[in-house]
Formats: C-alpha cells, structure tokens, sequence
C-alpha cells in the first residue's frame, strides 16, 4: 500500500511540472494570438515589424505576473494583453502627452520608481515589470475588487480604474472617462477569450 503510494506520487511529478509548463505556455500563446487579432481587426499587414517582438513580451508579461500576486486571478495574462494593446498598441516607443507616460503599459511618474523616462522606453522588460507592479499594487486600493460582482472581469474595472486614474477621492471623482476606458479594456479581454475560445472549437 505504502510502495504503490510512494510510487504514484513520483509518477505525479513531472506530470504537475508539465501542467505548470504548459499553463505558461498556453497564457504566453494567447497572449500573442491576442495582438495579432487585434492587428488583424486594425488591417496591420502581417509582416509588420512591430509583430515580431509579440511573443518576447508575452514571455516577460508571464514571467512577471508568476512573481506578483495577479498571477493567481483568472485570465489575468488577458487583462494585461489588453490594457498593452489598448494603452500603447504594443508599441514600446509610445509616449503620452499628458503624463508623459512611457513604455507597453505606459507607466506614469509616480510608477516609474526612480527610473528614468529614456531607460524605460529602450527596456521594454522594465517598463512591463513596472506598470504590472503598479497594477498589483492598486488592488488594496480598489473598493470594489473584492466586492460583490457578477464575474471575474467586473471585478477588474475598478483595478484599471485606479491603475489609469489612482485611487478617486470623490463619490462619483473621474469615473465617468476613466470608468469608459476601463470597460474598453474589460470589453477587450473578454474579446480575446472569445476569439481564443472559438478558435479552439473549430
């Protein structure tokens, strides 16, 4: 009894290590199957330079969230594919105006941490690291992520509310702009689930 216990918990190993192995690896596909449904939904040619580098971002964006605490919400790696595709069309090199924001997640001041506006857009690793730290920062400042929801996206509206805008000190403060911008993102990720979804059914 002891020896066949013994036996099926070391053959369960490598099995547990392949699932993590491939749940990275799946997150890491459909991030990148995501951007080129987007680029596809915009008529980017396929061949667009900016497409090449899809599938380095999505590794770091995995390898980030794994070290955070967002790693263990649902669909999490679609959330962040969106808010990349919204907030800068995957563009490293992007810049705001108003904020001077910079990178994928275009990262404000108070996010940059010290670092520089120049190392950020040519280090597109810290400028992920940085806007995804921030993110799993403002969830202990969101009122309604642990609220009473009807699923997992709403949650998140309130997080990329806070992300986008920080925490409102006011009732109703900027939702009304801020709030739109955030169900676009939403609105986008469960887009990309859907996409993905059907693509698997065909």
């Amino acid at each position: 009894m002891i020896k066949t216990l013994i036996i099926s918990l070391v053959l369960l190993i490598p099995c547990s290590l392949f699932a993590e192995q491939l749940s990275t690896e799946t997150m890491i596909n459909e991030i990148v199957i995501s951007w080129n449904m987007s680029y596809d939904d915009q008529g980017i040619r396929y061949d667009h330079p900016l497409r090449t580098n899809f599938f380095k971002y999505a590794v770091c964006i995995v390898n980030h969230l794994k070290a955070t605490d967002l790693y263990e919400y649902e669909d999490v790696h679609l959330i962040v594919a969106s808010m990349v595709m919204k907030e800068s069309a995957v563009h490293p090199g992007v810049r705001g105006k108003r904020r001077n924001e910079v990178g994928l997640l275009q990262v404000h001041r108070t996010a940059q941490t010290g670092h520089t506006k120049k190392e950020i857009s040519k280090d597109y690793d810290l400028g992920l690291y940085l806007g995804m730290r921030w993110l799993s920062k403002q969830i202990k400042y969101c009122r309604c992520f642990n609220g009473k929801h009807k699923d997992h996206f709403d949650k998140w509206l309130g997080v990329m509310t806070v992300y986008m805008a920080g925490v409102s000190k006011g009732r109703d403060g900027r939702k009304c702009k801020v709030f739109y911008g955030a169900k676009n993102r939403i609105r986008l990720a469960r887009k990309y689930r859907k996409f993905i979804d059907r693509s698997l059914c065909v």
